[in-house]
């Protein structure tokens, strides 16, 4: 749909479908997410955008208050009442909170064009966390508003069947999220998808220093199932779809609030996990956290700062929970890629199978290729993220050292793949070549057996005829003398079939008849080869054979042989030996001098006396 020509009437999304159109392509897929929602809007046969979690956390002098805001009506005038110009600024005293999260699951089109247009956020924050593609890398250095996390989470699919492997399979929500499956799994298939945590933090250049700061979260669903099937985001999902477990207990849930040490080495990562919420559900795990740091009075400014130096916490701060959960699932991510590393490794391979087959290797290519893809694609979020981490204005040097680790980890991970590669590839190329030799063998050995088996039955068919005649009976005497003559033909024909079919006679009776022919073989007739023969003693000798030197021959008593009657071959005075219809073949003028040029005169002298030998002659 085209935005209005006033633009003091367009809506968010109109926004964004004109800065799509006019060079923004990174904003394809947010403009296609709008314009989907209008289509639901108008149209009750369109796919109906899913239920959108929301939820508002206010933090006060450590305590946090929860508010549902699920209800699109009430958030709209909630954040009208938070973005009016007011003229008298409010007193931190007031009662009100010092910030706000607005922590939104499964963002639908409507809520976004909502809280874009109120809050004026950058359309590109919803589009690096929609789109399938990896988040813009940070250029900016310095303060940040705006950060996508990106991250990977490993998940056992349930009764998943073998043909999902060369599908294109992806999680069912609002918004797809593509599941990868790892291919030729021994045992229990295993599947990889993309998570995204995205944090938009309000400027303090955009409010007044006594104002509460405000920040947005955009969290995935649970990952409850996937489907294969179109990705487009209005198409309706397939009737196929297939639960999931998550990896070694999947997310790790924080449900003790452990008061720790101080409050910059709180790490919710040491929290226990409870089984009950052993899906991912990222909302959850990220209000729980948000509370304990309230509660440690990290969002709380502090007393000894004036109402005008108050402002909000850095975005590192905030980010922290949601660093640290990305953390955890890389950690586990890689921890899983490292055991289908080590299974597939040609040393456990030969473990299990002394004598690995062709199959079995193909199989451990496949995923150690698919694993060197995935770590690839890892790399680049995972860098942005350590990036992120490490130059934000509030660094937090745990969580910084813990991604450092990670991607170590990785690049150890990715040369433990290309060295795994090699070997496999080595070991495949010399299983193939040894079935080649092998094949090669057997076809071999039954040529032989089957030359060895017509030998014995052309040897044996004379025999048989002869013990047949002479086992006649009496009354057919007069009628051998006729029937001895099949014996000499049998013989005959028994040895035509052993000359022209076994194949070491034959190459035999090749090598005769090239004897008797005086080596004038059917290779060398068609080549051309000419040869010339004395009259008296019969001496052969090739004229336009390739040599090593230039031999000249002079006119004689010769017969010109292998070619048409008549032609001659005539040496010029310059040392040319020319034959008709073949290129001159100059003789090699030799620019040594010494002891060289002393032997090639000696064989000058040489050839000059043999050809008066052959004229004498």
């Amino acid at each position: 749909m085209a935005p209005s020509t006033d633009p003091s009437q367009w809506t968010y999304t109109d926004y964004a479908c004109f800065l799509n159109s006019h060079g923004f392509h990174n904003l394809n897929t947010l403009n296609e997410y709008l314009q989907w929602g209008l289509q639901a809007k108008m149209s009750p046969n369109v796919r109906q955008p899913e239920f959108s979690r929301t939820m508002l956390l206010e933090f006060n002098k450590g305590s946090t208050r929860l508010s549902d805001l699920s209800d699109l009506n009430k958030l709209r005038l909630l954040l009208r009442e938070w973005t009016r110009t007011s003229k008298e600024p409010s007193s931190p005293g007031s009662g009100q909170p010092s910030g706000r999260i607005i922590m939104v699951d499964n963002a639908a089109p409507a809520l976004i064009d909502t809280l874009g247009g109120l809050l004026n956020i950058d359309p590109s924050f919803f589009a690096n966390h929609i789109g399938e593609g990896g988040a813009e890398p940070c250029t900016v250095q310095g303060p940040r508003d705006q950060v996508t996390i990106d991250y990977q989470t490993a998940f056992v699919p349930v009764n998943c069947p073998k043909e999902v492997e060369g599908m294109t399979l992806s999680s069912k929500s609002n918004y797809y999220r593509r599941v990868e499956v790892i291919p030729k799994q021994p045992r229990q298939k295993v599947a990889v998808v993309r998570r995204k945590i995205s944090i938009w933090l309000r400027s303090s250049r955009t409010q007044q220093a006594t104002d509460p700061w405000l920040a947005v979260v955009l969290v995935d669903p649970p990952l409850s199932n996937f489907a294969a099937g179109p990705t487009s985001f209005s198409s309706t999902g397939p009737p196929q779809s297939f639960s999931v477990l998550p990896y070694q207990g999947g997310y790790v849930d924080f449900v003790e609030m452990r008061k720790p040490q101080s409050m910059q080495q709180n790490d919710y990562r040491e929290c226990a996990h409870n089984v009950q919420y052993s899906v991912g559900n990222t909302f959850d795990e990220l209000l729980r956290h948000w509370q304990i740091q309230a509660r440690d009075g990290l969002f709380s400014p502090p007393l000894t700062l004036k109402p005008a130096d108050v402002g909000a916490p850095a975005l590192a701060t905030i980010a922290r929970p949601c660093l640290q959960l990305a953390a955890a699932e890389t950690s586990n991510t890689l921890t899983f890629l490292s055991n289908i590393l080590t299974s597939s490794s040609p040393a456990s391979i030969c473990t299990q199978h002394p004598i690995p087959n062709t199959t079995t290797l193909q199989r451990a290519l496949s995923r150690t290729i698919f694993v060197d893809a995935l770590l690839t694609t890892m790399k680049t979020s995972l860098s942005q993220t350590k990036e992120f981490a490490c130059m934000s204005t509030a660094p937090n040097e745990h969580i910084a050292a813990t991604y450092r680790t990670l991607l170590s980890s990785l690049h150890a991970h990715r040369s433990t793949t290309d060295a795994t590669f090699s070997h496999l590839t080595a070991l495949l190329t010399s299983t193939h070549t040894q079935a080649l030799d092998r094949i090669a063998t057997t076809s071999n050995t039954s040529r032989s057996h089957l030359s060895l088996l017509a030998v014995l039955a052309l040897v044996y068919v004379p025999l048989s005829l002869a013990c047949l005649i002479f086992a006649l009976p009496s009354q057919l005497l007069p009628s051998r003398h006729y029937i001895y003559g099949f014996l000499p033909a049998a013989v005959g024909v028994a040895l035509l079939f052993l000359l022209f079919g076994v194949r070491q006679l034959r190459q035999g009776l090749i090598r005769i008849k090239d004897r008797l022919a005086g080596g004038l073989t059917r290779k060398k007739v068609l080549a051309g080869e000419k040869f010339k023969v004395h009259r008296e003693t019969g001496e052969k000798v090739w004229v336009n054979r390739q040599p090593t030197s230039t031999t000249e021959f002079g006119a004689g008593p010769y017969v010109t042989g292998g070619g048409p009657i008549g032609e001659e071959v005539r040496v010029a005075q310059t040392g040319t030996l020319s034959t008709p219809g073949r290129p001159s073949l100059r003789r090699e003028q030799s620019s040594s001098s010494g002891r060289g040029s002393s032997k090639v005169r000696a064989k000058a002298k040489t050839r000059e006396r043999k050809r008066e030998a052959w004229d004498e002659v």
